[in-house]
């Protein structure tokens, strides 16, 4: 991936591409960054949506999700 972006989408067209096996390593990476930033509140963190997907063509943008117990 070569952007970051943390926001809603500007409006540019959706850019589809071939499933990447680094996307579940790049997510991995992240949900280790987000749980230690958030420490030991930290549930549980997945990857979820299409990135998540082995095989699948997908928007290169990874989805996680992290759980806490209370918010």
């Amino acid at each position: 991936m070569n952007s970051e972006w943390f926001d809603k989408p500007g409006g540019e067209p959706v850019h589809l591409v071939e499933h990447d096996p680094s996307w579940a390593v790049q997510a991995a990476d992240w949900m280790l960054r987000i749980k230690a930033a958030i420490g030991p509140d930290a549930a549980s963190a997945e990857h979820i949506g299409s990135t998540a997907v082995p095989g699948l063509i997908a928007k290169p943008v990874l989805d996680l999700q992290i759980a806490v117990p209370d918010i």
